[in-house]
């Protein structure tokens, strides 16, 4: 069975007719974090506000990603036939590095760690103002404790609390 599938959300053109591609919809099956087995649907835009094709690139992936066992695999020598092998997550760690050092060559990729992508739509979630409990939900924790982990009350809050006392 697929680990995940792909749904289309058609924007729609004149008559009724459907003209483009709107956002991805990438139904997730099972996940390490989901306890009950529901799934999750994870909308995505074809291309954000700021003009990033991140749909685009997904949707691109999941056409040629394997259609058994785990989604992020390892491939043979020449990179044209999966290997059934989880990709761990040291390889994920360098891959990740170094599409980091290729697109941010000014930056010291070392910097980007696979925890570093979890925390960043964290803060994304913050900054959007969405509620901690659906920014935990995207995210893929089972609890609330990473969302306070990284968002302490700030200086001011503390002082305005110790101050009410």
């Amino acid at each position: 069975m697929r680990k995940c599938e792909l749904m289309f959300s058609w924007n729609e053109g004149s008559a009724g007719t459907k003209h483009q591609i709107e956002m991805l919809i990438v139904a997730i099956h099972r996940q390490k974090n989901d306890q009950r087995g529901r799934g999750k649907m994870c909308p995505l835009p074809m291309v954000t506000k700021a003009g990033e094709p991140v749909g685009q690139v997904v949707a691109k992936f999941l056409r040629s990603a394997p259609t058994e066992g785990p989604l992020f695999q390892t491939t043979k020598a020449y990179g044209n036939q999966w290997t059934g092998a989880a990709i761990t997550r040291d390889a994920f760690q360098k891959a990740l590095q170094k599409a980091v050092a290729a697109a941010l060559p000014d930056i010291s990729s070392k910097a980007y760690t696979i925890h570093s992508l979890r925390r960043s739509g964290f803060c994304a979630a913050k900054r959007a103002n969405i509620s901690h409990d659906l920014a935990v939900d995207i995210m893929g924790h089972n609890s609330t404790n990473a969302w306070l982990a990284y968002f302490p009350p700030s200086l001011p809050d503390i002082a305005d609390a110790i101050a009410s006392i």
